[in-house]
């Protein structure tokens, strides 16, 4: 039971963490629910038990992401296709020619996603 009376739904909504192992789990825990909820509306994530997505990103139902972990941390490379999409920056005004390179897809800002990415790399 919360403080106000009300039951939570879920009890991890509530559980404590007090040690850093349990800090671990928990973030588990939100990754999964997390990437749980993209791949209901129709996200596709190759390997789910390595991909950290920041709650609050929206991401279209056309895009596939993968992760392919390096040697040492800070060797990622995270791959985003989406079908569709032409050969133009995702995210950005449509400026090139459709017939030459495609529709510029508004799925996901691939300039927010590369910032995300660096943000998380930084030394």
């Amino acid at each position: 039971m919360l403080g106000s009376g009300r039951w939570a739904a879920d009890p991890f909504e509530v559980e404590g963490i007090n040690t850093r192992a349990e800090l671990a789990l928990a973030a588990e825990a939100l990754r999964d629910r997390i990437n749980e909820a993209h791949m209901l509306a129709g996200v596709t994530i190759v390997d789910p038990a390595s991909t950290w997505i920041d709650a609050g990103i929206e991401i279209e139902p056309d895009v596939t992401i993968r992760r392919w972990r390096g040697p040492q941390p800070a060797c990622d490379v995270d791959f985003y296709r989406i079908d569709g999409g032409g050969h133009t920056w995702p995210g950005s005004p449509q400026t090139l020619p459709r017939f030459l390179f495609g529709s510029t897809s508004q799925t996901i800002s691939a300039t927010r996603v590369i910032w995300d990415f660096l943000a998380a790399h930084s030394r």
